[in-house]
């Protein structure tokens, strides 16, 4: 009861504080990267602020003295323009609940305010160009960030397990999203990805519970587990830009029962929709989506011939117990990741010499594969790069057609 109290506070309060910050904030466009030098650390200021100092006569806030609830970071030290929240310097504060980032603020450290479990309401003042790697971690009570339309980056696990982040503008300007990012803010509803953004990180969005829309932007990549357990999606469309979607992207986003491809998706990783409503309710014997890739098989014949269209096979036939011999067409380029692993009676298999990659694990535990019959020279099949997990395949009794 005491802990629901608390956080009811929290709130109340985070809605109270009036922001003295934003009317009077000015973007500096200081774009210089070289590093400086530090003249001086570990010192205090009149206000209780720790500083290090900067040769460019810069200074990085670095803790403070004092325990407050808002925690107002100044725009200047001893006439040095403060630029950056360093490294860990208010991380495990229970004290703050309100934190407003000063006009010349560009970096916010790593850690800076990592599990600030009382933290509530961030102003960035729209001048924080990154803030980086586990910055915000673990900030469980916090709801707002306010003031972002100049950031650039977004490092790994920046806003890890801030499970009441309910809404973050993702402003024009951002370019990087790290890896496990929004990992587990449970309470993040909807996403709209800038079109400068090229690339999001692995588990970015993982265990977004309530995330139910999603504008991927200019993305063509979707990587490994980026969606994973979320559980609230029921529609994703891969429009024409989306050229890849990584290993278990949506996997375990168990009401997801609406997905369009675009044409252009030419790879699908490993269990990319399992355990989704969609992929339970395919019932088409051959699952052919994008631009030719075979994602799922639901026959029970022994003989199988893949359809002609088919270019890369992805983990269709994994754990499959009944097939013994499959012709693979001329078109397919890719064998994908555990394509027939686990595919135990499997003893024959016939592809032509379009193949050029065998992915991992793609004949992993196949102990019964004992023939190949390959299509090309044995020059061609020394040449198709084979990754590990495939020793079965190997080691089979390969037929060229010479």
């Amino acid at each position: 009861m005491k802990k629901k109290l608390l956080k009811a506070q929290l709130i109340i309060l985070s809605v109270l504080i009036i922001s003295t910050c934003f009317n009077s904030c000015d973007f500096i466009t200081d774009k210089d990267s070289t590093e400086y030098a530090l003249i001086s650390s570990n010192n205090l200021s009149s206000d209780g602020f720790w500083y290090d100092l900067y040769e460019n006569n810069t200074a990085v806030i670095t803790g403070a003295d004092n325990s407050v609830t808002t925690l107002k970071i100044p725009s200047k030290v001893v006439n040095y323009k403060v630029t950056a929240i360093g490294d860990k310097a208010f991380s495990d504060n229970v004290d703050i609940i309100y934190v407003i980032i000063n006009e010349n603020i560009k970096r916010i450290g790593e850690k800076a305010f990592s599990n600030c479990t009382s933290l509530v309401r961030v102003d960035l003042c729209n001048s924080a160009l990154e803030i980086n790697s586990d910055a915000f971690s673990s900030c469980k009570n916090l709801c707002e960030i306010n003031y972002t339309d100049n950031l650039t980056y977004l490092g790994d696990r920046a806003f890890f397990r801030c499970s009441s982040l309910a809404f973050f503008s993702f402003p024009k300007t951002l370019t990087f999203i790290g890896e496990e990012t929004f990992y587990g803010c449970k309470c993040l509803t909807n996403i709209a990805l800038p079109k400068n953004l090229t690339e999001i990180g692995k588990y970015a969005f993982s265990y977004c519970e309530a995330l139910s829309v999603i504008d991927f932007g200019e993305l063509s990549q979707i990587p490994e587990s980026a969606f994973e357990y979320c559980s609230s999606l029921v529609s994703v469309t891969f429009d024409k830009k989306i050229t890849s979607i990584g290993i278990r992207a949506f996997r375990n986003c168990i009401n997801l029962t609406d997905v369009k491809f675009g044409k252009n998706v030419e790879y699908i990783g490993y269990s990319a929709f399992e355990e989704t409503a969609w992929q339970k309710l395919q019932t088409e014997k051959f699952l052919i989506v994008g631009n030719g890739i075979l994602m799922l098989y639901t026959g029970t014949e022994t003989n199988v011939v893949i359809p002609d269209n088919v270019k890369t096979i992805s983990d269709a036939f994994c754990g499959n117990q009944t097939i013994i011999n499959v012709a693979i067409p001329n078109k397919v380029t890719t064998i994908g990741n555990y394509a027939f692993c686990g595919c135990t009676l499997l003893t024959t298999v016939t592809f032509s010499d379009s193949v050029t990659l065998i992915e991992e694990y793609a004949f992993n535990s196949c102990p019964s594969l004992y023939s190949v019959n390959f299509g090309g020279t044995q020059s061609k099949w020394d040449n198709i790069s084979i990754s590990k997990g495939n020793t079965d395949l190997i080691n089979a009794n390969i037929l060229y057609n010479q």
